[in-house]
């Protein structure tokens, strides 16, 4: 999916609307709208929209003031998706904060279309090789408006996700055994896990420190115009990411039943 760059960002601030701006700009940003709506709609089975009335309908939505929030969406977006130094905008992070606003378009359709959120496949995957992530996930509450730090949180989390695959691939069985014991509060010096892992705990605590490493710097890497305290959310992130994951590997993989007993 392409990303209109930074000057095209700016551009259609300033403007206030995509049809306002040049027609290159205002083809990114409909190109843009298109690949983002339809994609979420075509995880419920319904079909895509036409392409000058999507980037339309992220526009609405970013207008309309939202409950909880004293800044409307679009205002905060620009505020929190600045990069390290001053005036510096990253493409990308302001492409997954309009991601959020295409699947609260994609709920607004549905509710208005079915008028029952429940009869729409909200549970289903967004991506079926990504992290399990749902239009429920992205939406919450249907009735409950997201606040600034909502979404901001959000959109930490979506760029911590390809650090934490490359991570989980990297890992081998007793790496992820040691995150296991993370996630199910058991110490690396425990007899079981170092029993499961087939390593001492100092090991572990090796293991544990080289992907901590390797998650900051994946994620330099990764986004470079990234501040050094947000790169760090975005590996902590990913961290808390990779736990998961790894659970269940466990779970499926039975690799580590002992420490796994008592959780569900």
């Amino acid at each position: 999916m392409d990303i209109p760059g930074v000057e095209q960002w700016r551009e259609w601030k300033r403007m206030c609307a995509a049809d306002l701006c040049a027609p290159a700009t205002r083809s990114a940003f409909r190109r843009l709208g298109y690949a983002q709506v339809s994609k979420c709609l075509a995880q419920v089975g319904r079909g895509g929209l036409p392409e000058e009335d999507c980037w339309h309908r992220i526009e609405m939505a970013m207008w309309l003031p939202m409950a909880r929030c004293k800044k409307r969406v679009k205002d905060h977006m620009f505020e929190a998706c600045r990069g390290a130094g001053p005036g510096d905008l990253v493409p990308g992070r302001l492409g997954a904060y309009t991601r959020r606003v295409a699947a609260t378009v994609v709920r607004d359709l549905l509710t208005h279309e079915t008028r029952r959120l429940q009869e729409a496949e909200l549970d289903a995957p967004i991506l079926p090789e990504g992290d399990g992530l749902s239009l429920r996930d992205l939406l919450g509450d249907p009735h409950v408006a997201r606040t600034d730090e909502q979404m901001d949180r959000d959109i930490v989390g979506e760029l911590a996700v390809p650090v934490a695959t490359r991570l989980v691939d990297k890992a081998d069985a007793a790496t992820r055994i040691m995150w296991v014991a993370h996630a199910t509060g058991h110490a690396e010096s425990d007899e079981r896990v170092m029993r499961a892992a087939e390593v001492r705990n100092v090991v572990l605590g090796e293991r544990r420190k080289a992907q901590v490493r390797e998650a900051l710097r994946l994620t330099a890497k990764k986004y470079p115009n990234e501040s050094d305290d947000s790169c760090l959310s975005i590996a902590k992130a990913a961290i808390v990411i990779v736990m998961d994951r790894c659970v269940r590997w466990a779970r499926a993989t039975h690799a580590c039943d002992e420490l796994m007993g008592g959780t569900d």
